[in-house]
C-alpha cells in the first residue's frame, strides 16, 4: 500500500529512474558522433611479426647477436653518417639551378639568399569535431609569400565502422541496426568515409613569424593532433617536390571535410577570394551571338562556362554600359568598337575624355577630333534635316544656355529660321533685322509689326552673342569641319567634347545628338555615348528636361545601335534608363547605384505580367560591390535573369603621335561639301531639291502671284514633299530668284511671292538642261 499525499499516491518507482535506465536517446540529427578517428593498426600484421621473432629466438639464436652487434655500429657510425648525408643534400641543391642552398638548423629551413623560413605542420589525429574552415584559416595564416595546404583523401569501406569501434554509443548503435545496403546508403548521404591527411607549408619572412604561423593555424583549426615537421623531412619533401605523399592519419565523412577543408571558390566569403552568389543561373550551352564579350561563370564552381556575347538586337534597343573605373570601362568599349568594325559596322564615340582618342588606333582610318581644335560645329547648319524642324530643335537646345526655356520669342525663332535657311551660314547670319516687311499669313492681323523684340528674343540673341563672340566660339563660330553624314560613312570616329563650361559642354551634347539624329537609319551606324552630359539628371535647370531627354534617345535609338556608358547609373535621367533593353554591369560601390542596378538587372523581379515572381537577393547585391576588375554581369533581353561573364582581354591600344592624327585629319578634306556640278543658276541657288525649286519656279510662272499656302495646296496635289519649302523659298529669294511681297484682301495681309526675270532665266536654263539630258 503506498503512502498518502496530499496530491495523490506516491508512485511506486521514481519514472526518472526509468528514463536513466533507457536505452533510447533522441537526437536531432544524423550526424555521426566519433569516439576517435585515429587509424587501427593491423593486428594481423602484428601477429604475424610477434610469432616471426619468436621462433627466431628460439630456434636460431645468432640472429639476436647480429642485429645487436648492427644497432651498436649504427649509434657510434651515426654523426658520420648524418654529416655524409648532410653533405649529399647540400650538393644535390647547389646541382638544383631552380632552387637555393638550404641551412638547416634544429628548428627551421633558412633560404640563403633572402633569409625565407620555411615551416610545415601536419594534423596526426583528427578531432571529434571539425572546427572552423578554409575561410577562416586564409584570413588568419599571413599571406605575404603564401602558403600550402594539401588534403589527401583515400576511400575506404563501409565495414570500417563496425571492426575499428570508431564511433560512439549513440551513433554505433544506429550505424549496428542498419543492414549493409542501408550503411552504404547513409555513408552515401554523408559523401563517403574517407581515410585523409592535412599538411600546410608556408614560407615566412622572419624566424620570429614561425610562433604567429603556428598559431593562427590553432586558432582557425582548433586541433590537438598538429605537429611540426623536422628539418630532415622538410628537406625530404623539398627533394622530391611533393608535399602530398603524406599516409593517411584519421577518417572523416565527406561531408564533414566540405563544410572543413575542402571548399569550393563559389563557398568563400568575398573578402577571402573571387566569390559568385549561387542565386545567379547562368547558361550551360553556347548560344549564337554577334558581338564576343567573353565567357559565362558557372556560380557554383567558379569554372568558365561557354562563350557568351551581344546580338544586334542588344545594340539597337539600347545597351547600357556602367560602374567600373575609367580604365574598366576603356577596357570594355574597346573590346566592343573592335567586334563592331570586325562585323562590317560604322563606330561613331562621342566621350568627354582625351584617353577615349586612343581608340581611333583600332581601325587604320580612325579619325580623333577634339571639339575646337579639330572640330567646329555649325548650329545653324541643319546636316540635311528638315529646317523647321531642325529649328525646334535647336531653339530647345539653346535653352540650357538661356537658364530657362523660351516663351514668346517669334523674332528668335525667325531669324534662326533664316540663317538655317541661307546656305553656308554662320551664327553671324542669325540677326533680327530684314531688309523685306515681314508680314502676317493667312488669318493674321493686317497691321505690321513695329513693337520692339521681346525680352526672350533679346536673351536668345544674347545666347547667340555667347557662342559667337565668346568662350563658345572656338567650337560653334564659322564654317562647319566636316557634315555628319560624312563622319557617319567613316569606318571609326571618336570626338571629345570638353569647353570647360557646363552649359556649353551641354549645349555640345545637344547639338551633336540632334545632328546624328539626322542621319539615315540605313547606314550601319553605332553611336556610343561616353558620359554624356546632356543625359544626367543632376543636370536638369528647369522641369521639361527629362522629355527633351527622352526625345533624343528615342531619335538616337533609330540608328543600328546606341551605347550608352556611365560611371554610375543613377546619374543617368529615368527617361534614358527606361529606354535601354541591355546592360553590361561593372563594380557599383554607391548605394545609390547599386539601388538603381537592382532593377536593371532583374535582381529584384523575374518575368512578366501575372508570372512575375518579386525576389531579393542580398547576396548577388552585394556581388556587384566585390566585382573583380575583368568581370561584369550582363543582361540583355535574350535571357531571363542576369549572370556573371569573365570579360575578354581587351585590344593593346596604341597612342596616335601627332603625326599621325595630322595625316588622319587630312582626310576629312575629301568630305567637305562637293560644289554643284551644273553651272546653272538654280543649282547655285539650292544646290539641292533642284527639281522641286523648278517646280515651284514653274508654278509661280503660270499663277502669279502664289501665298505660300496656295504653293503648299499645288505640291500636295502633285504628291510632292513639301517638308522642305519654306527653306527653298528663302534661299530662291535670297537669290533674287523670286520676290516677296504682301496683298491685302478684305482688311487682311497675305504674303506671297512673284517670279523675277532672274528666276525665268533660271527656269528656262534648267529646262534646256532637263532636255539634253534626255
Amino acid at each position: 500500500m503506498t503512502d498518502r499525499h496530499v496530491f495523490g499516491s506516491l508512485p511506486q518507482r521514481d519514472p526518472m529512474d526509468e528514463m536513466k535506465e533507457s536505452r533510447w536517446t533522441v537526437s536531432k540529427s544524423s550526424k555521426a558522433r566519433w569516439r576517435t578517428r585515429g587509424l587501427a593498426s593491423s593486428w594481423l600484421s602484428s601477429l604475424v611479426i610477434s610469432a616471426l621473432a619468436i621462433t627466431a629466438v628460439f630456434y636460431l639464436p645468432q640472429i639476436v647477436g647480429v642485429l645487436s652487434a648492427g644497432m651498436l655500429l649504427l649509434l657510434l657510425g651515426a654523426p658520420v653518417i648524418t654529416a655524409r648525408y648532410s653533405n649529399k643534400l647540400a650538393d644535390e641543391w647547389e646541382k638544383d639551378e631552380s632552387t637555393d642552398s638550404l641551412v638547416a638548423d634544429e628548428r627551421e629551413l633558412v633560404r640563403t639568399a633572402s633569409e625565407q623560413y620555411m615551416i610545415a605542420l601536419s594534423l596526426e589525429d583528427g578531432p571529434p569535431e571539425f572546427l572552423g574552415d578554409l575561410g577562416r584559416l586564409i584570413r588568419a595564416l599571413p599571406m605575404n609569400l603564401g602558403f600550402c595546404l594539401i588534403v589527401s583523401l583515400e576511400k575506404c569501406e563501409s565495414s570500417v565502422l563496425y571492426d575499428n569501434d570508431l564511433l560512439d554509443d549513440s551513433s554505433e548503435w544506429i550505424v549496428n541496426s542498419l543492414s549493409p545496403e542501408g550503411l552504404e546508403s547513409f555513408l552515401l548521404n554523408q559523401a563517403g568515409l574517407w581515410e585523409t591527411s592535412v599538411s600546410i607549408a608556408a614560407q615566412l619572412p622572419d624566424r620570429n613569424g614561425q610562433g604567429a604561423f603556428e598559431s593562427a593555424i590553432h586558432g582557425a583549426l582548433p586541433a590537438k593532433g598538429w605537429e611540426r615537421f623536422s628539418v630532415q623531412q622538410l628537406m625530404t619533401l623539398i627533394l622530391n617536390r611533393s608535399f602530398a605523399s603524406q599516409d593517411p592519419r584519421f577518417y572523416a565523412l565527406g561531408n564533414e571535410l566540405t563544410k572543413w577543408l575542402i571548399q569550393l571558390k563559389s563557398e568563400l566569403a568575398s573578402e577571402v577570394g573571387s566569390n559568385v552568389p549561387g542565386e545567379f543561373v547562368s547558361p550551360i550551352r553556347e548560344a549564337k551571338y554577334d558581338l564576343a564579350l567573353g565567357h559565362s561563370i558557372n556560380p557554383e564552381t567558379m569554372l568558365e562556362g561557354p562563350p557568351v556575347g551581344l546580338v544586334k538586337n542588344d545594340l539597337k534597343n539600347g545597351l547600357l554600359i556602367c560602374g567600373g573605373n575609367r580604365n574598366e570601362r576603356v577596357g570594355v568599349l574597346a573590346n566592343l568598337v573592335e567586334e563592331l568594325l570586325n562585323s562590317g559596322k560604322h563606330v561613331m564615340l562621342l566621350s568627354t575624355d582625351t584617353q577615349m582618342l586612343d581608340l581611333a588606333s583600332l581601325h587604320h582610318s580612325g579619325i580623333p577630333l577634339q571639339l575646337a581644335d579639330d572640330l567646329i560645329l555649325n548650329p545653324v547648319n541643319s546636316d540635311g534635316m528638315n529646317s523647321l524642324r531642325y529649328v525646334s530643335k535647336l531653339k530647345k537646345a539653346l535653352e540650357i544656355l538661356n537658364g530657362r526655356a523660351f516663351g514668346a520669342a517669334t523674332d528668335f525663332e525667325l531669324a534662326l529660321q533664316r540663317a538655317v535657311s541661307v546656305p553656308d551660314a554662320t551664327l553671324a547670319d542669325v540677326t533680327l533685322n530684314d531688309d523685306t516687311p515681314v508680314v502676317a499669313e493667312e488669318g493674321g492681323s493686317s497691321k505690321q509689326s513695329t513693337s520692339d523684340p521681346s525680352r526672350d528674343t533679346l536673351r536668345g540673341m544674347e545666347v547667340i552673342r555667347v557662342l559667337r563672340d565668346g568662350v563658345g566660339a572656338r567650337a560653334f563660330y564659322g564654317k562647319q569641319t566636316v557634315p555628319m553624314s560624312s563622319l557617319a560613312e567613316n569606318p571609326l570616329a571618336v570626338i571629345t567634347v570638353e569647353l570647360g563650361s557646363p552649359e556649353l559642354d551641354i549645349f555640345a551634347w545637344d547639338l551633336l545628338s540632334m545632328k546624328l539624329s539626322g542621319i539615315a537609319p540605313d547606314n550601319e551606324l553605332v553611336v556610343i555615348l561616353d558620359s554624356p552630359q546632356n543625359l544626367l539628371a543632376m543636370n536638369s535647370r528647369y522641369p521639361d528636361r527629362s522629355k527633351w531627354v527622352h526625345d533624343i534617345v528615342s531619335n538616337l535609338l533609330r540608328l543600328d545601335g546606341l551605347i550608352i556608358s556611365v560611371d554610375g547609373p543613377s546619374n543617368l535621367d529615368s527617361e534614358v534608363l527606361n529606354q535601354l533593353g541591355s546592360s553590361i554591369c561593372l563594380r557599383l560601390r554607391d548605394s545609390r547605384d547599386v539601388a538603381v542596378a537592382n532593377d536593371i538587372l532583374k535582381l529584384t523581379v523575374v518575368g512578366h505580367g501575372i508570372h512575375s515572381k518579386s525576389r531579393r537577393s542580398s547576396r548577388e547585391t552585394s556581388f556587384v560591390r566585390t566585382l573583380d576588375s575583368d568581370m561584369a554581369i550582363l543582361s540583355h533581353q535574350a535571357e531571363e535573369l542576369s549572370y556573371p561573364i569573365q570579360l575578354n582581354t581587351s585590344p593593346t591600344l596604341d597612342p596616335l603621335t601627332g603625326n599621325q592624327i595630322r595625316e588622319r585629319l587630312k582626310l576629312l578634306q575629301r568630305y567637305e561639301e562637293p560644289e554643284p556640278t551644273s553651272q546653272s543658276l538654280l543649282a547655285h541657288a539650292v544646290r539641292e531639291n533642284k527639281e522641286l525649286a523648278a517646280r515651284i519656279l514653274e508654278l509661280l510662272d503660270r499663277y502669279e502671284p502664289l501665298t505660300e499656302k496656295a504653293i503648299q495646296s499645288f505640291l500636295n496635289q502633285e504628291s510632292l514633299s513639301t517638308a522642305d519649302m519654306t527653306q527653298i523659298l528663302y534661299r530662291l529669294e535670297k537669290a533674287s530668284l523670286i520676290l516677296r511681297g504682301h496683298e491685302s484682301h478684305s482688311g487682311v495681309d497675305y504674303r506671297n511671292y512673284r517670279l523675277t526675270l532672274k528666276g525665268r532665266m533660271a527656269l528656262r536654263q534648267f529646262s534646256e538642261e532637263v532636255s539634253q539630258s534626255q
